[in-house]
């Protein structure tokens, strides 16, 4: 997503999302690519219930 030819993209992250947070600098690279106009969503698989949510991460879960 750092390549222009990847700007204005979407990213899809699956995972049964068994943690309570992403790293710092992960949420930091994140941030840096929204400012080109990506979007990140999640599909959370299982019935696992996230002790803190991750919606102010992604623009859609």
């Amino acid at each position: 997503m750092q390549k222009n030819s990847f700007k204005n993209a979407g990213m899809l992250i699956i995972s049964d999302f068994v943690i309570s947070s992403l790293p710092r600098d992960y949420l930091a690279q994140i941030e840096t690519q929204r400012e080109f106009g990506n979007r990140f969503y999640s599909l959370c698989i299982g019935n696992h219930f996230m002790v803190e949510r991750l919606k102010t991460h992604f623009d859609s879960e």
